[in-house]
């Protein structure tokens, strides 16, 4: 029985968590542009102060 990763299964591994990381990270990034524009339109879904 075998006791250590393949390098193809390590391979996989980095690729899936690269496009996760790749689906997930624009997400996170607010632009303040966007988000000053969004404050303003929808104030009662602002989740916080924007600061110049």
């Amino acid at each position: 029985m075998k006791k250590a990763f393949t390098m193809l299964e390590l391979v996989f591994v980095i690729v899936v968590i690269g496009i996760l990381a790749a689906l997930i990270l624009p997400r996170t990034k607010t632009n303040p542009v966007q988000a000053a524009a969004q404050s303003i339109c929808f104030p009662k879904y602002a989740t916080r102060s924007i600061s110049p």
